[in-house]
């Protein structure tokens, strides 16, 4: 069996928290996986995964819909520069197979050249074999036999272009080994002459040539005909111009952040956070750019929503800051922020609070938000304002006062007690109902067992009380978005009453016929 499968089986039996945690991990793998499941380097490959963040990089860019593929091969790389190696194959292979074993990777995703399914069958270095013989040197460069300056000399320029330019004062540096020409005499200083002006007028042609080739190149590629080379500056930026310091957040002061159409916000029990300004931005308050691989993002945070009736502002509800997992700090006395981030990093807002981890995603072109989903909504309250009269039954052997039922709203809510809590896109619906009749002393509340609640199709969504026995609070467990449904009474209990004549409690069946109350949309 292949290991990525053994690892499959070991997060089932002891849950995905073993690939949390390295430490962890090692200690599972140990108790779990037969001795010689792995070898002991790869071991520490996939340990490395999980303890240098690059595991958990893969699976919050997954989640946020990154591709299976191009996830592992970026975070691989990074991961094998964090080992000090340039070889990322290894670390490609342990993502994946940590992938797998996470149920965010399928086995096709498995390079079957990396695989390493049978330790025993790992290849194993080969003994060196013969030395090849050196190449042979390459043939010494040929020495140019025409007498000229090491370097390029260019005459002066005179008006007469007949006329003889004068000698090159500078010293001619010759080859090793090269014999000194012999003077010339005044008898052919004319034809010595003649045959040295030719390559320097050659290479005065040459370079006026390329002079107007290369503003004639300028002129075809300019977008626009009337713009000259020093009017485009989108890659010409002035060698002195600032840089950001990379990975780091600062007080965007008087820089303006972009607005958003609608406002993103993660809420909690007492409190939480909006985000209502998100988007690039050029530069720092300072003038600084977005040094090479990295982007400026422009973020505002404002106070949030919560459960309570006054929230907490936004600095005392666990607000962070992640890039890519690590929690970078946010300036005091400042709602404005820029931060410098890598371009392909996961630049998120984390709220932890009420044993629940909400995050929001600050690229909103993929945006895959962890939030509390109705705690983000304005119309929490719903207004019923229903009433109906119902005759109650029993077994015939006395007779029940008629009731007047009162059903007013239905009200949202996601933090009730210390029970099981919610996924983060369900929530509570409590419907305030109640009755009376004329044995009975004020409104009444109904039993648990008497109330339900169904979709306009008759599906009927979970119920839990909160309350007590002599207390009932039954509520119930719906979508996030849940805007409306049916309220239905009806149900049969054993009910009590006090026999004054007799001076006995007696015990009756009670049942309330089925009432609807539809409402909302």
């Amino acid at each position: 069996m292949g290991i990525h499968r053994e690892l499959a089986e070991l997060v089932q039996r002891a849950g995905d928290g073993v690939l949390r945690d390295h430490l962890e991990f090692r200690a599972a793998f140990d108790d779990y996986l037969p001795e010689g499941a792995a070898t002991e380097g790869d071991l520490n490959l996939l340990a490395d995964a999980i303890r240098l963040g690059a595991f958990d990089r893969v699976l919050r860019q997954i989640d946020h819909g990154g591709d299976v593929a191009t996830t592992i091969a970026s975070q691989a790389a990074r991961l094998a520069q964090q080992r000090g190696t340039q070889e990322s194959s290894g670390a490609r292979w342990a993502l994946t197979v940590l992938a797998f074993a996470a149920g965010r990777a399928a086995e096709t995703d498995l390079d079957p050249d990396l695989a390493r399914d049978d330790p025993a069958q790992a290849p194993t270095q080969l003994p060196p074999g013969p030395v090849p013989p050196p190449p042979p040197p390459p043939p010494p460069p040929i020495v140019p036999t025409v007498d000229q300056p090491a370097t390029a000399w260019l005459p002066e320029r005179t008006d007469d272009p007949f006329a003889r330019p004068p000698a090159d004062p500078r010293t001619v540096v010759r080859p090793p080994g090269s014999v000194e020409p012999p003077v010339p005499t005044r008898a052919d200083t004319g034809a010595q002459g003649s045959r040295r002006i030719r390559p320097v007028a050659v290479l005065v042609v040459l370079v006026l040539l390329a002079g107007a080739g290369a503003g004639l190149a300028v002129l075809l590629l300019s977008d626009d005909p009337a713009a000259s080379p020093a009017a485009d500056t989108r890659d010409d930026r002035a060698p002195d111009t600032p840089t950001a310091r990379p990975d780091t957040v600062v007080a965007a002061e008087t820089v303006a952040i972009p607005g958003l159409d609608r406002a993103i916000a993660i809420g909690g029990r007492r409190g939480g956070v909006t985000v209502d300004g998100l988007g690039p931005v050029d530069a720092t308050a300072d003038g600084e750019i977005a040094a090479a691989g990295q982007r400026l993002i422009g973020l505002r945070l404002a106070d949030g929503p919560c459960q309570t009736p006054t929230c907490l502002p936004w600095r005392r509800a666990s607000v962070r800051l992640l890039v890519d997992g690590a929690p970078q700090a946010l300036p005091r006395r400042t709602d404005d922020f820029i931060i410098s981030a890598p371009v392909e990093a996961l630049v998120e807002l984390q709220m932890r609070a009420d044993r629940y981890d909400q995050r929001i995603s600050l690229d909103r072109t993929t945006a895959s938000d962890r939030v509390i989903t109705v705690l983000g909504r304005d119309d929490r309250l719903i207004r019923i304002g229903a009433t109906y009269r119902v005759q109650p039954r029993t077994d015939g052997s006395r007779a029940l006062p008629e009731r007047a039922i009162r059903v007013d709203s239905a009200e949202l809510f996601f933090f009730a007690g210390s029970g099981k809590p919610l996924q983060l896109d369900e929530a509570f619906v409590r419907i305030s109902a109640t009755y009376t009749s004329s044995t009975t002393s004020g409104a009444q509340l109904f039993y648990a067992s008497e109330v339900h609640l169904e979709d306009t199709e008759g599906n009927v969504f979970p119920k839990r009380d909160l309350g007590t026995a002599d207390k009932p609070d039954p509520v119930f467990i719906v979508p996030g978005d849940f805007t409306g449904g049916v309220f239905v009474i009806e149900g049969t209990r054993q009910a009590t009453s006090f026999d004054r004549a007799n001076g006995v409690t007696i015990t009756y069946p009670l049942t309330l016929p089925r009432t609807e109350f539809r409402f909302g949309r």
